[in-house]
């Protein structure tokens, strides 16, 4: 058992290096700005930092994210932008929901607040690709 442990750590250390290290990114993971690997090397291995760094990045990505859906909104025919709408409020109680949902494994600790500010900044990036996909249809 005690093997399988190991093997495990060694596994999920080998990923966050190759993560962190990798010129080449996969094209799923999201891309944050500069702004927040400096933060998160200052920040260290301080749990209420991070989750700092992890809030002002989301409000990078959230006004990226309303850029976007803006210019969107500005080329919508009415009955089209009332759906954009309806499908905007529902993503964020859905993103709302998720990120509440990832953070209850570490409820009561001082990851949580972590893990929610990550959710919420990935979710962000992601939508705001799916935005920017629709407004590029529309061009």
């Amino acid at each position: 058992m005690k093997r399988i442990w190991i093997f495990v750590f060694g596994l999920v250390c080998s990923t966050a290096v190759t993560a962190q290290g990798s010129a080449a990114r996969d094209r799923s993971e999201p891309v944050y700005s500069s702004q927040l690997d400096k933060c998160l090397a200052k920040a260290g291995a301080v749990d209420f930092e991070i989750a700092h760094c992890n809030s002002q990045e989301f409000a990078r990505q959230d006004k990226s994210l309303n850029a976007v859906y803006a210019k969107l909104v500005a080329k919508l025919e009415p009955d089209r932008l009332e759906a954009l709408r309806k499908s905007e409020r529902l993503w964020v109680q859905f993103r709302e929901a998720q990120c509440g949902y990832e953070a209850t494994a570490d409820a009561g600790g001082t990851m949580a607040p972590v893990v929610h500010e990550d959710c919420m900044m990935r979710m962000t990036f992601e939508r705001t690709k799916v935005l920017q996909h629709l407004l590029d249809l529309e061009q």
